[in-house]
């Protein structure tokens, strides 16, 4: 039986989150949620387009920087992404907009410190997650807003 490298099982693992992470946005109740209600969203099919590309780029970021990533690092990025895919659930198909706001910013704060270490080792990684950072800033400003 051959040893699997453990990038090649962290590249595998952060794949299988994302694709969770895009059936969870394919399979909310987003069509029933008033975006039009909101003006400062932008239209439906959009934000799920460009949520699904973010999804991709952290994995990207991810595979760029597994090298680095130790254990904790490791399971704190996993988690982040768990977080990702109850949150599409708790906002849009729940409307339980308290719990996807707390949601939100546990993963927002799970992102900061992954932030540092890419920062610190890699700065293409640290690039490519300051855009994903900005998304994870709007939607947490989106969830504040609907919530207030």
């Amino acid at each position: 039986m051959k040893k699997v490298s453990l990038k090649l099982l962290s590249i595998m693992q952060s794949y299988y989150f994302s694709f969770f992470s895009i059936l969870a946005i394919l399979f909310t109740n987003y069509k029933d949620f008033p975006f039009m209600n909101y003006s400062f969203l932008i239209g439906r099919k959009l934000f799920f387009i460009t949520l699904a590309l973010e999804i991709i780029l952290l994995n990207y970021v991810f595979q760029k920087s597994v090298i680095y990533l130790r254990g904790n690092d490791h399971t704190r990025y996993q988690f982040h992404l768990l977080l990702i895919v109850i949150w599409s659930f708790l906002f849009f198909t729940y409307h339980e907009y308290l719990l996807s706001f707390l949601t939100m910013l546990g993963s927002y704060l799970l992102l900061i410190p992954l932030l540092k270490l890419f920062h610190k080792n890699n700065s293409q990684a640290f690039k490519l997650s300051i855009i994903y950072f900005i998304w994870l800033s709007y939607l947490l400003g989106i969830n504040l807003l609907i919530l207030f």
